[in-house]
């Protein structure tokens, strides 16, 4: 620690205080908004950590609040992505709850770093050949259920 010149208040070195908001972020997502009103620094280092990871549901139902991660409707991530790109850029892990394939394809196209996808229900229509295959070069985690193929398998 260092003492400052104009008094006696002790305070951590940058590196040490990001480091600790940081990890505190990692730990508990849903505090990300409240130690965002500490200072304007740690609203900058916690801004990419806030939408790392999210629950993504349908605009009819209200966000989940059970989950430990940051919960929103479709259109919620979709407007946040459309004016704030590094919202669409920091998404790296993401649950998607009853979207339809279009909006799947529409939060791909704005989040293209993703990595760990979860999909619920999974998807259960055929893509068409006419349809480009998505370009999620950082996908290495695709969970959902190949239930709906058994009768195709046979």
């Amino acid at each position: 620690m260092t003492i400052s010149s104009e008094g006696s208040d002790p305070h951590l070195p940058r590196e040490l205080e990001r480091a600790i908001f940081e990890l505190a972020a990692l730990r508990r997502p849903r505090s990300i908004p409240v130690l965002m009103l500490v200072a304007w620094r740690v609203k900058e280092w916690l801004d990419p950590v806030l939408f790392r990871s999210l629950d993504i549901g349908p605009d009819s139902k209200s966000p989940r609040i059970t989950t430990a991660v940051l919960s929103c409707t479709f259109t919620q991530f979709e407007m946040l992505a459309r004016n704030h790109a590094a919202v669409g850029r920091s998404l790296r892990n993401a649950m998607l709850w009853l979207l339809t394939n279009e909006q799947q394809r529409a939060l791909f196209a704005l989040a293209p770093n993703i990595e760990n996808i979860y999909i619920y229900p999974p998807v259960r229509r055929a893509v068409s050949a006419a349809q480009a295959p998505l370009e999620l070069v950082k996908l290495t985690r695709l969970s959902t259920s190949i239930s709906h193929l058994e009768n195709q398998l046979c």
